[in-house]
C-alpha cells in the first residue's frame, strides 16, 4: 500500500524511538553565530581532505598506472607554479 504523500515539514515534532525530531524548515535555523573563524577555517580543511582521501583511489584504480604518473606530474606543476609565485612576491 502506497502511503499519501501530504504539505506538511519533512519531519514533524514526534518522538522516534527515544529521540526528538524537529520540523525542517527556513524558519527553525539556528544561527547564533556562534562559531569561532579558527573552526570554520578547521571544517573546511576536513571537509577538502575527506573528498580527497575518499576520490584519489578511486580515480587510481579506474585510471590505472597512468592517472598515477599524471597525479605527480600535475602535483609538481602546482608545486613549482607556487615556487614561482613566491619568488615574483619577495622580489
Amino acid at each position: 500500500m502506497m502511503r499519501q504523500q501530504d504539505d506538511g515539514p519533512i519531519l514533524e515534532a514526534e518522538n522516534l524511538n527515544g529521540v526528538e525530531a524537529q520540523a525542517v524548515g527556513n524558519n527553525n535555523i539556528n544561527s547564533n553565530g556562534t562559531t569561532s573563524f579558527f573552526n570554520t577555517l578547521l571544517n573546511g580543511v576536513n571537509a577538502l581532505s575527506g573528498i580527497g582521501i575518499l576520490s584519489i583511489p578511486y580515480a587510481l584504480s579506474t585510471g590505472g598506472l597512468l592517472s598515477l604518473v599524471m597525479l605527480f606530474f600535475i602535483a609538481g606543476c602546482a608545486f613549482y607554479t607556487g615556487l614561482l609565485i613566491q619568488r615574483s612576491m619577495h622580489g
